[in-house]
């Protein structure tokens, strides 16, 4: 067995194709085609002593940023979050977080929800560690911040919000969460309950969470994005979670259940919605075939998007956009809409075994797919017999090609218990490699920290 493996694992890097590691105990099925492996191991491919989540990958997939708790994948401190960067092709860790934080561990927390952009030369995250600003107060923002890490001069700060420029010392009096990262790194998107974030214009204080956006190109402008029709400074009037940008920085894709972000009202039901990066333009996304078809009669979720924001995916509770799931069907319908022809847009299902983790709670770490720079295909979290409890990760063709499981692990077709959990997936921009974080003691051979970790799959194609 070992030398099927080892002799499987110079295959792969024969042919460029960065596999696992090199330890049987990373590996999933290898008795034919494409293989999953452990992602979150140390250089020794020791598996991780802690708790790993929510990767996020660049284009071809060698980088993955993820964050973990584990203390013997780099160096960390006890007790926090970190992101942290596996490189497939040298098999290293490093941290993308904690450089700027060794001499004030007062100041230390959390650093959570990495972005990468496709060169992998930025990860973007955010904490509440100290922004050195006062002396006096070592200890962790009341906030969280937004921080860039640039991987090739191994530094790490804070980039966003931009604070009042009259008082530059002045925190932020709201957190920001979820940020999303174009291709080049350049175009920043973030949800944010502050009121204090200087944008240009000015937008007035909202007691819900905004979407806004920081353009790196053009002076580090931040801007609101979910701001009412016709009013750039006046926040949406509900609730604007989960962004994501495209690949090319030109749309920023975003959820919503209010009521004034395009004109003539709209219901409350949570919607996606598409904005340019500027927030000259919003458009509802979750409507019926056509410019002017009909909102949907229910709640999406799970969005994603293509490389120049043509395509977008999103999960959808069942009514007028798809027929709502029957008893034969494991989950609700995944939607992609087409903006091929910009002046007649057209949806398509592509799965109908979507799973959704509580919709009404925009956070919750399941709430998430992932589409390739090409649109071709999706990651996302499906539903499998025998309940609804029970998980995988799928990629869907968008063109109609049907899905494929990816989350196979050691056993085929697996164990159906509640132990399976995978979630939070994520896809590599050419759409070869996904990754997830899972829970499952089989999805590789010799699991034994019984702890979630983050696990990939390839390659695709």
């Amino acid at each position: 067995m070992k030398r099927l493996l080892v002799l499987l694992l110079l295959a792969l890097a024969a042919v460029g194709l960065p596999g696992g590691s090199g330890c049987d105990g990373n590996l999933g099925d290898v008795s034919s085609g494409p293989i999953s492996f452990r992602v979150s191991v140390a250089r020794n491919f020791a598996p991780a002593d802690g708790p790993s989540t929510r990767p996020t990958a660049n284009f071809d997939g060698s980088l993955v940023a993820f964050e973990s708790r584990a203390l013997n994948l780099a160096r960390t401190e006890p007790s926090f979050r970190e992101i942290l960067i596996r490189d497939r092709n040298t098999q290293t860790v490093t941290s993308a977080s904690r450089l700027v934080f060794e001499t004030n561990k007062a100041g230390l927390a959390d650093c959570e929800s990495p972005s990468m952009s496709n060169d992998g030369d930025w990860v973007i995250f955010t904490s509440r560690r100290d922004l050195g600003d006062d002396p006096a107060t070592p200890g962790p923002e009341a906030f969280s911040t937004i921080w860039r890490y640039n991987r090739f001069s191994n530094t790490v700060g804070l980039i966003i919000p931009t604070l009042p420029s009259t008082n530059p010392s002045t925190p932020i009096d709201g957190n920001c969460f979820t940020p999303s990262v174009s291709g080049n790194g350049q175009v920043i998107a973030f949800a944010s309950e502050a009121s204090n974030i200087e944008t240009n214009p000015a937008y007035a204080p909202s007691p819900v969470a905004q979407i806004f956006a920081t353009d790196l190109t053009a002076g580090s402008t931040t801007r609101l994005i979910s701001h009412a029709f016709g009013a750039p400074g006046t926040p949406c009037n509900n609730a604007a979670t989960n962004p994501v940008v495209s690949a090319d920085g030109e749309w920023i894709v975003f959820e919503s259940r209010a009521t004034n972000l395009i004109a003539g009202g709209t219901n409350s039901f949570r919607k996606i919605y598409r904005a340019s990066r500027d927030g000259s333009v919003v458009e509802l996304v979750s409507r019926m075939d056509g410019l002017a078809g009909a909102e949907a009669s229910n709640h999406c979720t799970s969005t994603s998007v293509n490389g120049d924001g043509s395509l977008i995916g999103f999960a959808f509770q069942g009514g007028n956009l798809a027929l709502a799931p029957n008893s034969g069907d494991l989950g609700f319908p995944l939607i992609v809409r087409d903006y091929s022809d910009p002046l007649n847009p057209v949806n398509r299902v592509v799965a109908n075994d979507c799973f959704l983790f509580g919709i009404f709670n925009p956070v919750l770490v399941g709430d998430r797919a992932a589409m390739s720079v090409d649109g071709l295909s999706i990651a996302y979290t499906a539903s499998r017999l025998p309940g609804l409890t029970d998980l995988d990760i799928r990629v869907a063709d968008t063109s109609g090609g049907g899905t494929r499981v990816i989350s196979k692990g050691i056993i085929e077709p697996g164990v159906t218990t509640l132990e399976d959990l995978f979630v939070v997936p994520t896809i590599s921009g050419d759409g070869r490699w996904a990754f997830w974080r899972a829970d499952y003691s089989q999805e590789v051979i010799g699991d034994t920290n019984a702890l979630g970790d983050v696990f990939g799959y390839g390659p695709l194609r």
